[in-house]
């Protein structure tokens, strides 16, 4: 069993863990509101080394996770944002298979439950609802 299948605890002991249903949703449904709350968290820039897989726990380890090379994670460093360009591109990019599901994971193996749990509302429930409007709306 994956660390992304299993159920995640935040400290007070609730689930964190992300509901099957938002898996699969597309990264682009994410909405400006989510990306600016995980930016808060991932442009910080880390110092400290995930014991498990060698990364660190900001942008830089989370854009390695999905497939990006040194030379484009050096591109989103120099930007203001990097998180948020790290998302546009990860989104345009289907071939690294750009879902929320995929976002959940990646965090869980990075160890940022802080993330997952003040995210997870703004995450699942932002990112379903704009994701089924876009959904009806295409098949309208």
């Amino acid at each position: 069993m994956s660390m992304s299948e299993m159920e995640i605890l935040d400290t007070n002991g609730e689930s964190i863990s992300l509901d099957d249903k938002y898996k699969a949703i597309p990264l682009d449904a994410l909405r400006v509101s989510a990306r600016k709350k995980l930016s808060l968290y991932l442009n910080v820039q880390s110092e400290i080394v995930n014991d498990t897989n060698g990364l660190v726990s900001d942008y830089n380890g989370l854009a390695e996770m999905v497939g990006f090379g040194f030379l484009e994670i050096k591109e989103f460093e120099r930007q203001k944002n990097p998180t948020d360009e790290l998302l546009t591109e990860w989104t345009n990019r289907p071939d690294l298979a750009p879902t929320i599901g995929k976002l959940w994971e990646f965090l869980v193996e990075l160890g940022r439950l802080d993330v997952l749990q003040d995210c997870k509302n703004l995450i699942s429930q932002c990112s379903f609802l704009q994701f089924c409007q876009v959904d009806i709306f295409v098949k309208s």
